[in-house]
């Protein structure tokens, strides 16, 4: 416990300087917390995230130089790059204390997506990553989410909001078909057709649970 002086106030946290009059706190005694201090450990969270974003930009720039100097046509180091973001993006993401569970599927599915994206573009484009790979991902992440709902069925409700933005994942994969960009559309057609059936299946095993969860997350 703190005392100011010249306010002639108590200030129970560990603040150093007064709330009121901005000066400097003469400590009196030391008083356990009411509450868990939470300030530690987010700051070596955020330490870590400083140090891992230092050494990902040390290894980009290495993996940079190494290839220019051994360059033979293939540009390698762009996808140990799309790598390296892949997994910093997922640590940073997923250590963050008040990100959902929920919210991480889906971030989660859209950096793979990206992830592979990447990959395909840095070896010369062949569209394996809108043929395959993204098709790929939507169905992982549609079971994922199934596979959450019934393991956690007092909250299945949560996993409704990834459920419709895998939804536009899927919608954003039937424009590309419209649009000729994939070739190949059976997997395509079979990924989006599963996360309809999935969505559809919510409204209708849901019932009035899945208009109110919907009603409080639109404000409708």
């Amino acid at each position: 416990m703190s005392k100011c002086n010249r306010c002639n106030i108590k200030v129970k946290d560990d603040s150093l300087i007064c709330p009121l009059c901005k000066g400097a706190l003469s400590e009196t005694e030391h008083v356990q917390p009411v509450y868990p201090d939470m300030f530690p450990k987010q700051q070596r969270m955020r330490l870590a995230i400083r140090i891992v974003t230092f050494c990902v930009v040390v290894g980009v720039v290495v993996l940079g130089i190494v290839n220019y100097m051994t360059y033979h046509g293939v540009r390698w180091s762009l996808v140990s790059l799309a790598g390296i973001a892949y997994l910093y993006f997922t640590f940073t993401f997923t250590a963050q204390p008040l990100a959902d569970e929920q919210q991480k599927i889906i971030f989660q599915g859209v950096i793979s997506a990206a992830l592979v994206l990447a990959v395909d573009f840095s070896l010369g484009y062949e569209g394996w990553s809108v043929n395959i790979g993204i098709p790929v991902v939507v169905i992982a992440t549609n079971i994922t989410i199934f596979v959450f709902m019934m393991v956690r069925r007092r909250d299945w409700r949560s996993y409704i909001m990834p459920q419709l933005e895998l939804t536009l994942l899927a919608a954003v994969e039937l424009l590309l078909v419209s649009l000729e960009v994939v070739t190949w559309k059976l997997l395509t057609l079979v990924a989006v057709f599963t996360v309809l059936v999935q969505l559809f299946g919510i409204f209708m095993i849901g019932g009035r649970s899945t208009t109110l969860e919907l009603n409080r997350r639109f404000r409708v």
